[in-house]
């Protein structure tokens, strides 16, 4: 049968430039029917429109290199040497007095790489559009030695690469790097990483930097600015070696318990340009990273010190409880701390994540305090562990501090929260006792809408963003039932702990969801998106389950894994 023109591009000497388009329509590809090409959030896509009174049975479609089969909901399945593709069930409609009237169809295999259109009832006085819809995995492999080692934080540097960072326990990229520029000795149990990929993530390791010694040590959060990668990183008794740390400082030693540390390094990962610790007495936990446009820096986290380090404070004392919240900023070269605080109840509070957005920041985190400084006509909590949302000025000093809100009913938000603004909309991920919830708030903090994710079992939210029209929520889960959707990557639960992702409207329906991993324990902890790609991080134990595709490592050596799976829906 007729399958279509081949598209070919060509580009020779004497060619200046080649003029770019967001949608190419194809008129009569078929007799009396037209298909379109067109670009949504970034990915390909493509229509066909059949018109009144045509036979689309004619629109079939040739793959070369894959072998089709039908899923059980519908779906195409193309299986690839490398990987497998998954075109959701059609989604077939006609338009008729301004109205969307869907019409049945689905997929017919004509032959083993050859497939057609199989539709109800319709009206032939009309044109009929069939979008078919794609999701897969490009790229999905280990990396890491052979032991416990976890993907902790990603963000996007120049040019695509993608940085990541977290702990190993072992010199892991010892022998996948070119550019090797180890600066502190090994931990005895984990070590802090930060490394740089290729943006397609399927080369090897092409840079990185250790953070060892005495005491444990683990990166939990990312970010870029002006040629340099900021890393925060958590550090146990002991510290780190001090050799490759940066005189001109803030704060060069640790003072005690676990501490704060941020390294400023050269986004080639060529040398450490500047590092501080951040910290007092007792144990100090970093947990988020932000940078504004003017390059200041800014850490949050929570604090069981005393004696934290102030500067100019919007709350000058420890408020009570375990842990207080904390606040700090430095310029962009980490010498000078120029405003921190405490931020917190005469409860237990932690701040928990951060998202900055012009000359406000948005916190959040869990408390039992009663007294944070609160939002007229908020209800308090009580006994119990809440969520809570704050907005504060990026001054952080004396009365920027501007209000907060309370999120939950019992012991809400016992493991976290965490946080993406886009626009004048706040998506808040509460990991709850019993129930995880998507809610979003507006700019003065009051709920807009609201939604409940997971199964029977236990679910986990690690990492919600915005991308596009929708939001992205990814965590881990040990429900076999989480709601799911047809063409889903992955519907069926594989055993003990699943990787998961799940994908939400603005009005915050559930669009997709999927599981991800292997027969072990497989946790998403960090999401990026990059030219209509989305990234995912973290770790993984399933040692031969663990869905393996286009890697650049396939051998399990520990605990240590990606996915980075495209989106084209």
């Amino acid at each position: 049968g007729h399958t279509g023109p081949e598209i070919v591009v060509q580009q020779d000497e004497n060619t200046k430039s080649l003029d770019s388009y967001y949608e190419i329509l194809y008129e009569n590809i078929y007799e009396g029917i037209n298909v379109r090409y067109y670009i949504q959030d970034g990915n390909l896509k493509y229509d066909a429109i059949v018109s009144p009174h045509t036979d689309y049975s004619q629109f079939i479609i040739e793959v070369e290199g894959a072998d089709l089969t039908l899923g059980d909901d519908g779906e195409l399945v193309y299986q690839l040497p490398t990987q497998k593709v998954i075109q959701d069930a059609p989604l077939t409609y006609q338009l008729i007095g301004g109205q969307h009237v869907v019409v049945a169809s689905k997929y017919r295999i004509v032959h083993n790489n050859v497939y057609g259109f199989e539709l109800g009832e319709y009206d032939e006085r009309y044109p009929l559009i069939i979008d078919p819809a794609f999701s897969t995995i490009n790229t999905s492999s280990f990396s890491g030695g052979n032991n416990k080692d976890s993907f902790r934080a990603s963000v996007v540097g120049p040019n695509g690469y993608i940085y990541v960072g977290g702990y190993v326990a072992t010199d892991s990229f010892t022998d996948k790097t070119t550019y090797r520029s180890v600066t502190q000795t090994l931990s005895a149990d984990k070590s802090a990483f930060v490394a740089r990929m290729s943006p397609d993530v399927k080369s090897d390791v092409e840079g990185y930097f250790l953070f060892g010694g005495a005491g444990n040590a683990e990166v939990v959060d990312l970010a870029y600015s002006s040629s340099h990668i900021y890393a925060l990183i958590n550090v146990e008794n002991g510290g780190m070696d001090s050799a490759n740390l940066n005189a001109g400082t803030y704060q060069s030693a640790i003072a005690g318990g676990t501490e704060v540390y941020v390294a400023r390094i050269h986004f080639r990962m060529s040398y450490l340009s500047r590092g501080t610790y951040l910290g007092g007495s007792g144990n100090d936990y970093g947990k988020a990273l932000e940078i504004d446009a003017s390059g200041n820096v800014y850490v949050f986290g929570y604090t069981e010190s005393t004696d934290f380090p102030e500067a100019s404070p919007y709350q000058d004392a420890h408020g009570g409880g375990t842990a207080d919240g904390f606040m700090s900023k430095f310029n962009s070269t980490l010498n000078t701390l120029s405003r921190s605080s405490y931020f917190g109840g005469s409860g237990e509070d932690e701040i928990l994540d951060a998202t900055l957005s012009g000359s406000t920041i948005y916190l959040v985190g869990k408390t039992d305090s009663s007294n944070l400084p609160e939002k007229s006509n908020t209800i308090s909590t009580t006994s119990y562990t809440d969520a809570f949302l704050s907005k504060v000025d990026t001054d952080l000093s004396t009365g920027d501090v501007n209000e907060s809100v309370y999120y939950g009913s019992s012991s809400e938000a016992e493991h976290g929260a965490n946080v993406d603004l886009n626009g004048s909309t706040i998506y808040v991920g509460v990991d709850g006792t019993t129930t995880d919830t998507l809610v979003s708030y507006n700019t003065d903090l009051d709920v807009t809408d609201s939604a409940t994710f997971g199964g029977s079992s236990n679910d986990s939210i690690t990492d919600v963003k915005r991308h596009g029209d929708y939001i992205y929520v990814t965590g881990m889960t040990t429900s076999n039932d989480i709601t799911t959707a047809v063409g889903a990557y992955d519907r069926v639960y594989n055993g003990e702990e699943d990787a998961f992702i799940a994908r939400y409207n603005t009005s915050l329906d559930l669009d997709s969801a999927t599981y991800f991993g292997g027969t072990g324990a497989d946790v998403f902890y960090s999401t990026e998106f990059d030219n209509g790609d989305i990234y995912i991080f973290g770790h993984t134990y399933s040692s031969s389950t663990f869905p393996i595709v286009s890697a650049q490592d396939s051998t399990f050596g520990g605990a240590f894994g990606y996915a980075s799976m495209v989106i084209m829906e």
